[in-house]
C-alpha cells in the first residue's frame, strides 16, 4: 500500500502549518498590553502542545491507512478517530455511485444520538448544487443553519443538522464525492485549524479512495481471472520451483486432485511417486536447459490419462517464480486414435487376406485342377490302350488331386468363415484322444502311399471343453504338412502330454525341416509361403492352414510352438490350457 503522498502532506503540515502557527502566537502575545514573559511562555507552550496533539492524531490515521489492509476498514477507523478528536455529532463520506449519477452516503461514522443510513442516496438537487458550488470555492461550511432557507434548509433540518463543514474529494481533478462533518447538537463557529483539518481530511482520502478503487479493480480482476481460470476445462497448477509445493490449483484441479495447495507436486498430482519426477518438464533444467515453454503429451502412470502438457516459468506473488503447468486430458483423443490404428491394421490385415484369397485362387487352386483334368484326359483319350495298373495308377493321382482341392476349398471356406464372423466357437466336453484318431485316419492313406509310419504316445486320456470342429482342423492340417513335407519311408511321432497348466500334442517328423527365418513367417498372411522350405517334389503348399490351425488355437487360449532342423525335421507343439 502506497501512502507516500500522505506522509509528505503531513510532513509539509508539520513543517510550514506549525511553525506559521506557533510564529502567530508569538506575535499575538507580544502584541497584546501589558504582555509579560511568563504569559508569552503560557500562551506558546499552549498552542505547540496542541499543535503536538494535532500532530500525533495525524499520525495515527496516517498509521490506520497504512497498517489495515481492508480499506474500508481502515477508512471507517479513520473517520470514528476523527469525528471523536474533533467533538462533531457526524462525519460522513459521499461518492458517486458506481451504477447511477447518484450521489451516495458510502461512509459515515455519528455518536448515538443522530444515527445514519449507509447508501442513503442524497435528493439529485442537493446533489446537484454541492458539486455546483464546490466546483469553485474550496470548501462549503455553515456555522448556523438558521441562516438557511429553501429546500436546501429542510434537507439540513431533516438529518438535525446546525451547522457542518463540507470539502470535494477529487480523482484527477474531478469531484467524485465529499468529505463533510456535521453538528447537530447546536451551532458552531469552525476555526481556522479545525477546516484546516478537514481539508488535509480531504486531500487524504482523496488518495485513500483513489487506492481502494484500485484496490477493487484488482479484486475484481484478479476474481474475474479466477472466474476464467475455474471454468477452462484443463489442469492449471502453479508450483514453486525451489520447493515443488503447489501455490495454486483451478478449481478444475481441485476437482481432480483435491485442494492440495501446499502439499509437494509429485506426490499429489502423480500419486505413486515418492521422489521428485526424475525429468521434471521444467524449462531452463535438466533437458529442458535453454528452453522457456516446454510442450509433451505424457501418460500419468497413476491416473491412467493422458495429458496434454505446456510448461513455462512465470513471475508470482511477492517477487517469485512460478513453475505453471498446463494439463489437457487427451485420454479420448488418445483412444480414438488407438482406435483408429487398429481399424487400420485391420483393414491392412483385411486386404493382406484378400491378396492371399486371390494369389490362392489364381494359383494353388488352379494347378490341381489342372492335374485333375491332365489325367481325366489321358483316361478318357487312351482308356482303350491303358493296362490296369496304369488305370490304378491314374486313378490314384485324380484321388489325391481331388482330395488336395477338396482340403484348399474347405481351408478356404473355414478362413473366410473366421475373418468375416461367421464361424463361431462352440466349445464342448471332447476326448482329444478320439480326435487325434479321426485325424490320423483321415491322413493315413497318403501316408501309406508314401510308406510314411505314423506312431501314437498316449499317457492319458484328458476330457476338455473345446470346439471340436476347430481342434480336427487345426490337427489335419499339421498333421497333412507333416505328411507333404516328409520323404518316402519316413516317419512321423505323435505324443499327448501334459504340462502343469496345459495338454500338448507333439507332431514330429523326419522331413525336410526349416531354418529359424523360415519359422518366422509362417503364421504370416501377407508371406507366400511357396517360398519357404525346401521342395519335395510338388510339396509346396498355401500356408492357410497354419494360419487357421494358430487362430484355432488362438480361440481356445493356446499356442502353437515350432521348432525345426533343417534336413532333420520338424516338430509342431499344440498346446491347450486344462482349465
Amino acid at each position: 500500500m502506497n501512502l507516500s503522498p500522505h506522509k509528505e502532506l503531513a510532513m509539509y503540515r508539520s513543517k510550514e502549518h506549525y511553525i506559521k502557527q506557533i510564529n502567530l502566537e508569538i506575535d499575538t502575545a507580544f502584541s497584546e498590553p501589558g504582555s509579560s514573559l511568563e504569559k508569552i511562555k503560557s500562551v506558546v507552550l499552549e498552542k505547540v502542545n496542541h499543535l503536538y496533539e494535532e500532530q500525533s492524531f495525524i499520525s495515527d490515521i496516517l498509521a490506520d491507512l497504512y497498517q489495515i489492509k481492508d480499506w474500508d476498514v481502515a477508512i471507517n477507523t479513520v473517520l470514528a478517530k476523527t469525528g471523536e478528536y474533533l467533538n462533531v455529532s457526524r462525519i460522513f463520506i459521499m461518492e458517486k455511485s458506481k451504477s447511477s449519477p447518484n450521489l451516495v452516503l458510502e461512509y459515515v461514522w455519528h455518536n448515538e444520538e443522530y444515527p445514519s443510513q449507509l447508501g442513503a442516496i442524497v435528493p439529485p438537487h442537493i446533489a446537484e448544487h454541492m458539486h455546483e458550488y464546490l466546483s469553485s470555492h474550496p470548501h462549503y461550511f455553515i456555522n448556523d443553519t438558521g441562516t438557511v432557507t429553501g429546500e436546501y434548509a429542510n434537507y439540513l433540518k431533516s438529518l438535525d443538522i446546525q451547522a457542518c463543514l463540507i470539502f470535494p474529494i477529487k480523482m484527477h481533478d474531478e469531484i467524485f464525492g465529499f468529505i463533510g462533518i456535521d453538528q447537530c447538537s447546536g451551532n458552531r463557529d469552525w476555526k481556522d485549524d479545525e477546516v484546516s483539518m478537514i481539508r488535509m481530511m480531504s486531500d487524504i482520502m482523496s488518495h485513500a479512495i483513489l487506492q481502494k478503487l484500485a484496490q477493487r479493480e484488482v479484486k475484481r480482476s484478479n476474481a474475474l481471472l479466477t472466474e476464467v481460470l475455474d471454468n477452462i476445462h484443463a489442469i492449471i497448477v502453479v508450483v514453486d520451483p525451489d520447493t515443488n509445493r503447489i501455490m495454486y490449483l483451478n478449481q478444475y484441479s481441485k476437482n481432480v486432485f483435491g485442494d492440495v495447495v501446499g502439499e509437494l507436486c509429485w506426490e499429489q498430482l502423480h500419486g505413486d511417486l515418492s521422489n521428485q519426477c526424475a525429468n521434471c518438464p521444467r524449462p531452463g533444467t535438466g533437458d529442458y536447459k535453454g528452453q522457456t515453454v516446454v510442450t509433451e503429451e505424457i501418460q500419468n502412470s497413476y491416473w491412467k490419462r493422458w495429458y496434454h502438457t505446456t510448461n513455462t516459468i512465470i513471475d508470482w506473488k511477492d517477487g517469485k517464480k512460478g513453475h505453471l503447468e498446463i494439463a489437457i486430458d487427451i485420454t479420448d483423443r488418445k483412444e480414438a486414435e488407438n482406435q483408429m490404428r487398429l481399424t487400420t491394421e485391420r483393414l491392412e490385415e483385411l486386404n493382406r487376406t484378400k491378396d492371399k484369397f486371390l494369389s490362392i485362387v489364381a494359383h494353388d487352386l488352379k494347378n490341381p485342377l489342372y492335374s485333375l483334368m491332365g489325367f481325366a484326359e489321358i483316361m478318357r483319350s487312351r482308356s482303350y490302350q491303358l493296362t490296369l495298373d496304369e488305370i490304378t495308377e491314374y486313378s490314384d493321382l485324380i484321388y489325391q488331386s481331388a482330395r488336395n482341392t477338396h482340403q484348399l476349398l474347405q481351408n478356404l471356406l473355414v478362413w473366410s468363415q473366421s475373418q468375416t464372423g461367421k464361424l463361431k466357437f462352440h466349445p464342448s466336453p471332447t476326448e482329444i484322444v478320439q480326435v487325434i484318431e479321426n485325424t490320423i485316419e483321415f491322413t493315413n492313406p497318403i501316408a501309406k502311399q508314401k510308406n510314411i509310419s505314423i506312431s501314437k504316445e498316449y499317457l492319458e486320456t484328458p476330457v476338455l471343453n473345446i470346439d471340436p470342429n476347430m481342434l480336427t482342423t487345426a490337427l489335419r492340417n499339421i498333421l497333412s504338412n507333416a505328411v507333404k513335407f516328409t520323404a518316402i519311408d519316413g516317419n512321423i511321432n505323435i505324443k499327448l502330454y501334459q504340462t502343469e497348466d496345459s495338454y500338448c500334442i507333439d507332431i514330429r517328423d523326419d522331413g525336410v525341416g526349416m531354418t529359424d527365418e523360415d519359422i518366422s513367417k509362417l503364421f504370416k498372411i501377407e508371406v507366400d509361403h511357396r517360398s519357404i522350405g525346401k521342395n519335395l517334389g510338388d510339396s509346396k503348399g498355401t500356408g492357410l492352414g497354419l494360419i487357421l490351425a494358430k487362430e484355432f488355437m488362438t480361440q481356445h487360449h493356446g499356442f502353437i510352438r515350432v521348432q525345426s532342423v533343417p534336413d532333420e525335421g520338424s516338430t509342431f507343439t499344440l498346446c491347450l490350457p486344462k482349465a
